[in-house]
């Protein structure tokens, strides 16, 4: 997909941090952009299930004509304990909803040329000091089990003659929202600080990179699983430590793992505060891209200084 002006383009999750970005750098790009909701606030519907449909349904005008479906849609992982009830949620707002995009996609005639399917670093599960790219084998625990499933029922659009690709996406810095939302008002007021020994390595992306990234996907045509982090991961020590300079706080208030284990639960904490995950963008960066912001002081610097 050499240009991308004149693509009629597909995005679930459209209304999310991601998703609303995304709509509007396509929208720039010259592509028609087509946003699927369960709600009023897309233009087309979309409901995963419901009494008088089990199996979901989806407008069949959304699909008609579509060059390119990007699948953002998922209920956010990090709004609660990882109960037995939220994760079955958790799981159906990612594979079932793919598995329904999936039946509408084989009705056509004309399918999609390429769907661009999110997923997580958290693939790799908690890998320590490793340095991980694309060809590593994923890791252990529910939200590693959670991103091999959710791919392998992207991946099933190849038979139908679909190119695959599967943005693996790190932890996202914005001005508004994601990560950045729930720390910053911590750190302002200086009681920042490393979460337990903060030896855990974290891979984050500026916003506007993972965006220019995604384009960049479409553009290249890339397979496969894509890892969209920045080239320069860094352990949560020095996230905080980075992020107090460009703030001008300290950051040395450490909040104890046991802490955080009672509050949200010892899973919880444990895969989304204390798993390590090293990540190298190696097929973005084997493909030519360039980073905006490659480096985590370079994003929250521009973040800061809006």
């Amino acid at each position: 997909m050499s240009t991308l002006r004149g693509a009629v383009v597909g995005i679930t999750g459209a209304t999310g941090m991601i998703g609303r970005a995304l709509v509007a750098a396509w929208e720039r790009e010259g592509a028609s952009v087509r946003t699927l909701s369960r709600g009023a606030s897309g233009t087309h519907r979309w409901e995963l299930g419901s009494d008088e449909a089990p199996e979901g349904w989806v407008d069949p005008a959304f699909m008609e004509g579509l060059d390119l479906l990007i699948h953002l849609a998922g209920e956010s992982i990090a709004s609660g304990r990882f109960t037995a009830e939220r994760k079955v949620s958790i799981r159906a707002s990612r594979i079932d909803s793919m598995a329904l995009l999936l039946r509408e996609m084989a009705r056509l005639e004309r399918r999609p040329r390429m769907l661009i399917s999110a997923s997580a670093v958290g693939i790799y599960g908690d890998r320590g000091d490793e340095i991980l790219d694309e060809t590593d084998a994923p890791g252990e625990g529910f939200l590693a089990e959670l991103c091999v499933d959710w791919e392998a029922e992207a991946l099933k659009a190849r038979s139908l003659g679909v190119r695959v690709a599967l943005g693996r996406i790190g932890l996202v810095l914005a001005k508004e929202g994601g990560l950045l939302a729930r720390l910053r008002p911590i750190m302002r007021a200086g009681f920042g600080g490393p979460l337990g020994e903060g030896a855990q390595w974290m891979s984050p992306i500026h916003l506007e990179d993972l965006v220019e990234a995604i384009l960049f996907i479409a553009r290249a045509e890339l397979e496969g699983p894509v890892n969209l982090t920045l080239p320069e991961p860094l352990t949560n020590r020095e996230f905080t430590r980075v992020y107090g300079e460009v703030l001008g706080r300290p950051a040395i208030m450490r909040a104890p793992r046991w802490a955080l284990g009672l509050m949200l639960g010892k899973e919880t904490s444990r895969e989304l505060l204390f798993s390590s995950q090293r990540v190298r963008p190696k097929a973005l960066l084997d493909a030519g891209f360039e980073f905006r912001y490659p480096s985590v002081r370079e994003a929250l610097s521009a973040i800061e200084a809006d």
